[in-house]
């Protein structure tokens, strides 16, 4: 399990939000819901030890926030990262073909292991594969999987 310089163990979340800023990843596109406490305690986190995390950027409705990474990745040439309900939320970007990392979380009724890999990286759809899986591996890496 791999620790911050505070000897703290590393919550799945906060190496999933460093893996993607490894990645070139600027911005994390949100439309929150009650499944991201997770994210929300690692960009906390993030602040106080001044980690290398991408900006938050919260958006009232998710084909919004695709379509904002979708124009992020225009001007930057970089995919750039979406989280969005588990449910609806998922359902309304399914057919967006950007090129983009988009992240769905669990419910607490559908996972109830907090730090396990698969709670933050349920649903990530990227244009590489490798890519998605080095995310995923990181993570499981870091919580100890």
């Amino acid at each position: 399990m791999a620790l911050t310089p505070g000897g703290r163990p590393i919550i799945a979340a906060e190496a999933f939000l460093r893996a993607l800023a490894d990645h070139g990843v600027d911005y994390f596109f949100c439309n929150t819901g009650t499944d991201f406490p997770p994210i929300v305690e690692a960009f906390a986190r993030a602040k106080k030890t001044n980690a290398k995390v991408p900006r938050p950027i919260l958006v009232p409705h998710e084909n919004l926030a695709v379509g904002m990474a979708h124009g992020a990745y225009l001007m930057t040439g970089k995919p750039q990262a979406v989280m969005v309900h588990t449910t609806v939320g998922t359902a309304n970007t399914l057919t967006d073909t950007s090129d983009h990392v988009q992240i769905t979380g669990n419910t607490i009724i559908n996972d109830l292991n907090s730090t396990s890999a698969r709670a933050v990286v349920n649903a990530v759809r990227v244009g590489r594969d490798a890519v998605h899986a080095d995310l995923v591996s990181k993570v499981a890496k870091a919580v100890g999987r």
